[in-house]
């Protein structure tokens, strides 16, 4: 058995390996290099130095994961899960963590997309994979959707079957409605401030005509359905 700090390599050659373990094609279940360890702190594998401190290689001798001194990883790499029940990869963040878990940035180090611990999402756009219809752009003052395409329907709310909450509100900033889509389809004001019973001083439109082209249904805020008189515009 070979204790600690009693065999020690030193490679004087750059062109050379220190130490060279091969694995044989014919070899049984063991592996070309095991380590065991039972300490609870200290690493089983401590690796030191100032350029890349580990490459791991296909049989081509491409390298497929190189880990610096500086903590950068290149890949490319791929992460699955050992089985169809496991999570391939989890980021943890410590208790009371007030900054993001994850970021992505660019090659100048600008984040372009962040995950924070409570769920919450930082991001400027929202595309499907196909990057063929319409997508998200989180502007600084508002959120925008982009349509690629003139037949496409840029913005749709499916109800659930035998839907009876609105399909759709704009609310004010204490979460109160103050309009909305009825699950039937017709408009709702849902503010009494919104609707009056009196109208101002005529106008210098043109008198409307005896009939009206059809009548459009709307609902007030105590939820009675009423007609609007509406005329063609031409």
């Amino acid at each position: 058995m070979i204790k600690e700090n009693q065999v020690a390599v030193e490679n004087l050659d750059g062109n050379l390996h220190g130490v060279h373990v091969k694995q044989k094609a014919t070899s049984g279940g063991g592996s070309a290099l095991h380590v065991d360890s039972d300490h609870a702190t200290n690493p089983a594998v401590l690796v030191r130095g100032a350029g890349p401190l580990l490459d791991l290689r296909d049989a081509a001798g491409v390298s497929r994961f190189q880990v610096a001194s500086s903590g950068l990883i290149t890949g490319p790499t791929t992460i699955r899960p050992a089985d169809t029940s496991g999570v391939a990869l989890i980021v943890k963040g410590l208790a009371s963590q007030v900054t993001a878990v994850l970021e992505v940035q660019d090659d100048a180090g600008t984040v372009k997309f962040r995950a924070k611990v409570d769920g919450s999402l930082n991001a400027t756009y929202l595309d499907s994979v196909a990057a063929t219809g319409p997508y998200l752009e989180l502007v600084g003052t508002y959120l925008r959707v982009i349509n690629r395409n003139a037949t496409h329907v840029p913005l749709a709310v499916q109800l659930a079957a035998s839907q009876t909450g609105d399909g759709f509100q704009v609310l004010d900033s204490t979460g109160t409605a103050l309009l909305s889509v009825t699950a039937a389809g017709l408009p709702k004001w849902n503010a009494a401030a919104n609707q009056q019973t009196t109208v101002g001083a005529a106008g210098g439109a043109a008198a409307l005509p005896a009939t009206p082209t059809k009548f459009l249904k709307v609902v007030d805020s105590t939820g009675a359905v009423l007609v609007l008189a509406a005329y063609a515009a031409a």
